[in-house]
């Protein structure tokens, strides 16, 4: 399972505001998740490129950091 790390989205502005993004990839590592996805967008999902060091500085997982063009 890939698990993707937001803090929030367009359709659900605040399901996550609190988490921080280590924190997230954390969680998710020890659900079992075999790869991180972030959506490095922080005006609609609050989390940007800024964000990767500390998530692989958190889990030794596969990291996609993904960006809408």
């Amino acid at each position: 399972m890939i698990a993707e790390v937001k803090r929030r989205s367009p359709s659900v502005p605040r399901f996550r505001q609190q988490a921080a993004p280590a924190a997230l990839a954390t969680l998710y590592h020890e659900a079992g998740a075999a790869a991180l996805s972030l959506v490095t967008d922080r005006v609609h999902f609050g989390t940007g490129p800024e964000d990767i060091a500390p998530m692989r500085a958190a889990v030794p997982l596969p990291l996609v950091a993904k960006d809408f063009v």
